[in-house]
């Protein structure tokens, strides 16, 4: 009889390590980082305040979805001309300030391949392989590469499809005066995460609106998986596997 309730008791205990254990597990990723490579070369000065606007915003739905969500968002931006520049790297969304005037200042050519090759290789080297880490890149140019000279396209489009496939990165695009289909393949993106818009105004404000609500829901959709490796990096714009119109 003793030998029965000796048994019973540990069986008990083992129960209750195992609920316990239960309780610790939680869904949802915890932190994402959201780098930003914007086009500064001088046709975007013609459009200059109102993506000074729309980075703005986007800075305004991270903050947001960290309050919502309970994730630790994190920004990285980097502007190109011809030249690279690293606006800020690595900061907490709570850190961020506004985008100004004199911050954004548009001339020169185009080095869209040095700018994405620096930006996300640097970003892929300081993560290290985290597998706690969501990543969407968002690239937006209102023209093509043409004053690159430390990364070739095929260099960029290799390093793309290795942050996609290896790390499950989330890689987006949004082009102007270009064909953006070409584009997404050159570069190894998928369809569903490029969008085109018109470089004027109007278009500039639509693209960077689609762009706000696209990444509040692919924010929501990171509390619903368990690790990186379930999220989902395709049809960030759309689930018809086809570049965005930012006029639709």
């Amino acid at each position: 009889m003793r030998k029965t309730k000796m048994n019973k008791t540990k069986n008990k205990s083992r129960v209750v390590r195992r609920t316990k254990t239960h309780r610790r597990i939680s869904t949802g990723i915890k932190n994402v980082h959201n780098l930003f490579i914007l086009d500064r070369s001088g046709s975007m000065d013609k459009v200059r305040d109102v993506t000074i606007r729309g980075f703005n915003e986007q800075v305004q739905t991270i903050r947001d979805q960290e309050k919502k969500s309970k994730q630790t968002q994190i920004v990285s931006f980097v502007t190109f001309n011809q030249l690279y520049n690293e606006k800020f790297f690595n900061q907490k969304s709570s850190q961020l300030q506004e985008l100004r005037a004199e911050d954004y200042i548009p001339d020169g050519g185009t080095a869209l391949n040095d700018a994405v090759g620096k930006a996300v290789t640097k970003l892929r080297n300081e993560l290290n392989g985290n597998k706690d880490t969501a990543v969407i890149v968002t690239i937006l140019t209102d023209g093509e590469e043409n004053s690159s000279r430390e990364y070739t396209t095929q260099q960029v489009a290799d390093l793309i499809k290795e942050v996609q496939d290896k790390l499950n990165w989330t890689v987006t695009y949004i082009g102007a005066n270009q064909d953006v289909k070409l584009a997404a393949q050159t570069y190894n993106l998928k369809l569903s995460n490029t969008m085109r818009y018109d470089s004027d105004p109007i278009g500039t404000s639509k693209a960077f609106s689609k762009l706000s609500s696209a990444r509040t829901l692919y924010s929501a959709s990171l509390s619903t998986v368990k690790s990186v490796a379930d999220v989902t990096t395709d049809s960030f714009f759309n689930s018809k596997n086809e570049v965005e119109d930012a006029n639709s």
